[in-house]
């Protein structure tokens, strides 16, 4: 900053200012790279929290008796593509009947998005017999 003695003034010369825009330029250029891989991780984290969610949805919801005789539906929501399949589980012990009332199933569910993204989870269910 330069007094000028004539009028008595402060300011800035025109090559501070030109040295002050090429700093925070720079510095813009570089913190750029950074803002773009952040927006893009929070529009990942939407997608993949949407999946978790519905993936939970599907495997907390009761199952009923025709989803146990179609073992494996699937469909598509908010451009999630899911599909839960339902198998019988071999025990290693014997039922006391020969005829069980209730049978156990392992129920895993996976939902996918784009081209190599998905979530999967699995818990067991007990189910009428078909």
């Amino acid at each position: 900053m330069k007094r000028d003695p004539c009028n008595n003034r402060a300011g800035f010369t025109l090559l501070e200012c030109l040295v002050a825009l090429a700093v925070l330029l720079a510095f813009a250029a570089a913190v750029r790279p950074l803002l773009s891989q952040a927006r893009q991780i929070m529009a990942n984290a939407e997608i993949r929290l949407a999946a978790q969610n519905l993936l939970h949805s599907l495997l907390v919801n009761p199952l009923n008796r025709p989803s146990l005789a179609n073992p494996s539906p699937e469909g598509d929501s908010a451009g999630l593509h899911w599909r839960v399949v339902a198998e019988p589980v071999a025990l290693d012990f014997q039922p006391p009947t020969d005829n069980p009332q209730w049978i156990t199933y392992r129920i895993t569910a996976t939902v996918l998005w784009g081209s190599r993204h998905f979530v999967t989870g699995e818990t067991l269910r007990l189910g009428k017999p078909k």
